[in-house]
């Protein structure tokens, strides 16, 4: 199992990296056809309030779907049953939510959006209507992702990522100079069918389609209490998002869409680790129904070791030389200086989220495989409302820094009650172990600080992307040779033990 957990890790990564190398070509061609201005900040928006509701039912299927999935064992045909009453359950809760956005959209986007007015407020209420009709589209999909990665078939859900990138790319370079911006709302359209069928063609073999009843079902019935609390959680950082958008909105035109830029380069990383942390949670839920909560313990710890090790000096690095990534990726064609400068601070505010994000992702995961989906919905609660407060303080202060500065603070928060609370589950889980790797993780960011604050002062006149590779490249091989070998042979040795008990 050891050996599959590391290659699940590894193939998902892989097709992340890809991913996310053709998302930040997406959004390069973007910034350059449309830039960042009001009709891109309606375009956006309005996409992400579908977005959003699509992802609170995904996250919610996700964490409910995998241990009752697991539950029935051999018996394909119960499987296939369970499967087609989720579908079933999880189209009528998209048609209600569609009905509600197309119905109530003028209501809505006076809520959300109260600084648009005029034909601003008239084109924002069209494209939530547009928009709405896909929810549908990426239910099914997100049933088809979740039900492969239940069946240890990861690559597949990874890869829609990538279809969604070229297909955007593609018509936004061919169509984009005739029809302008509204050719987003094509292309989503677009990939989300091709999508469904991709991954219908993989799934299909384990699904079967059947006329009965869901709700008379004992397992929707319980799919649906785990649910419930988590819908309620993913409302609440639904909530969030659009208190956070409502207060971007109002600081000055296109700073909307460059906090969307800055959230994109950091996406890379959090959907990295969200991914790694699936595959972890599939496996984890096998040995927790043996009740191996020793060995689960220390799986958690090393893989927690593992990933701050190799994500800190990502983190550290985007937070010093934010600007010059930015105006790299970004920095060319309608997107000016001004969208530059706003979506650095972004990035930086968010890159400091990157180590919290690993932890609540892992103990999310961790306390859904032992069927507990209401304490992380209370933290996650809890962490969303000092979040809303913070945003509220910070923001007419700093601006886009003081909105994404207070996720990352919120997060730091989420991440220790999201621990505190897995604890009740397992006893063997101490962080407390972690405390050894600190020293080596402080002075290996130390190191990192003063390469990129040096690098600046001596390449300062130099090409940015020369600039940040050399940065780059310095700071990783000091990073590597002062603290790599010390926490490799201490990871190393973890493993060792982990991989013995499993045996």
């Amino acid at each position: 199992m050891y050996k599959k957990i590391v290659k699940g890790i590894f193939s998902v990564g892989g097709i992340i990296l890809l991913s996310k190398l053709f998302g930040f070509i997406r959004q390069t061609v973007l910034a350059n056809q449309f830039g960042a201005t009001q009709e891109t900040d309606i375009v956006f928006f309005a996409n992400g309030v579908i977005d959003n509701l699509s992802n609170l039912i995904t996250q919610s299927l996700q964490a409910a779907f995998v241990p009752i999935y697991i539950g029935f064992a051999s018996n394909e045909k119960g499987k296939k049953r369970f499967v087609s009453n989720v579908l079933k359950v999880l189209l009528l809760i998209a048609g209600i939510f569609v009905l509600l956005n197309i119905c109530f959209a003028p209501i809505i986007c006076k809520i959300i959006a109260p600084t648009y007015k005029g034909e601003v407020y008239k084109e924002f209420v069209k494209n939530m209507r547009l928009f709405a009709p896909n929810l549908f589209l990426s239910v099914i999909i997100a049933i088809y992702c979740v039900l492969l990665r239940a069946n240890k078939k990861f690559v597949q859900g990874e890869m829609i990522g990538i279809h969604q990138s070229v297909i955007v790319i593609a018509l936004s370079l061919v169509l984009g100079k005739k029809y302008g911006i509204n050719i987003l709302v094509a292309s989503v359209y677009v990939y989300s069918i091709y999508n469904l069928v991709y991954l219908g063609i993989y799934g299909k073999k384990f699904n079967e389609l059947n006329w009965e009843n869901p709700i008379n079902d004992e397992n929707i019935q319980r799919l649906l209490k785990m649910i419930l609390p988590m819908l309620f959680g993913y409302a609440v950082v639904y909530i969030n998002q659009q208190v956070d958008k409502i207060l971007t909105s109002g600081i000055e035109e296109g700073a909307l869409t460059s906090l969307g830029y800055g959230a994109v380069l950091i996406g890379f990383i959090t959907t990295l680790a969200s991914s790694i942390s699936t595959v972890v949670y599939t496996y984890i839920a096998e040995l927790i129904v043996t009740g191996k909560n020793k060995i689960v313990a220390d799986m958690y710890l090393q893989i927690s070791i593992v990933m701050v090790t190799i994500f800190l000096p990502i983190s550290v690095l985007t937070i010093m030389n934010a600007a010059d990534i930015v105006s790299l990726v970004f920095g060319r064609g309608a997107f000016d200086q001004r969208a530059v400068l706003n979506s650095s601070y972004a990035l930086m505010g968010y890159s400091i989220s990157i180590i919290p994000t690993i932890f609540v992702e892992l103990f999310c995961r961790f306390q859904y495989s032992y069927c507990d989906t209401k304490h992380p919905t209370f933290n996650n609660a809890v962490a969303i409302i000092l979040n809303i407060i913070l945003s509220i303080i910070l923001c007419p202060q700093y601006g886009i820094l003081g909105v994404t500065l207070a996720s990352s603070l919120s997060m730091i928060l989420c991440a220790y009650l999201n621990y505190l609370t897995s604890k009740r589950h397992n006893l063997y889980l101490k962080v407390s172990c972690l405390l050894r790797y600190v020293p080596l993780w402080g002075v290996g960011s130390l190191f990192i600080i003063v390469c990129s604050v040096k690098g600046r002062e001596l390449l300062g006149n130099n090409n940015v992307f020369i600039r940040l590779f050399l940065i780059g490249i310095v700071s990783i091989i000091v990073y590597i040779v002062f603290v790599g070998p010390i926490i490799y042979f201490l990871i190393k040795k973890l493993g060792i033990k982990v991989k013995k008990e499993l045996k």
